[in-house]
């Protein structure tokens, strides 16, 4: 239960650096924990494992494919999770 005047938050937290065998406990833990998961890309080795866990996700993967440049990008993920 959040608190009635608490403001949302953004958690940003890594995916280690391969499959699911890279991915730090507190991480897995917050991932399992997250009402809404956003994730950059999914073609990330650890998204086959958070798929067969059952958790869902969002990826701007699409975004990738819209923009010429990575500053435009992350200008782009950023307009949308704020």
């Amino acid at each position: 239960m959040t608190e009635p005047n608490a403001k949302p938050r953004l958690v940003v937290v890594g995916l280690g650096y391969g499959d699911e065998q890279g991915l730090p406990l507190g991480n897995w833990q917050k991932l399992q924990q997250a009402a809404r998961l956003y994730v950059r890309t999914a073609h990330h080795p650890v998204m086959d494992f958070l798929r067969r866990e059952g958790i869902r996700f969002e990826s701007f993967d699409a975004v990738y494919d819209e923009c010429d440049r990575y500053e435009d990008v992350y200008r782009r993920i950023v307009q949308r999770l704020v």
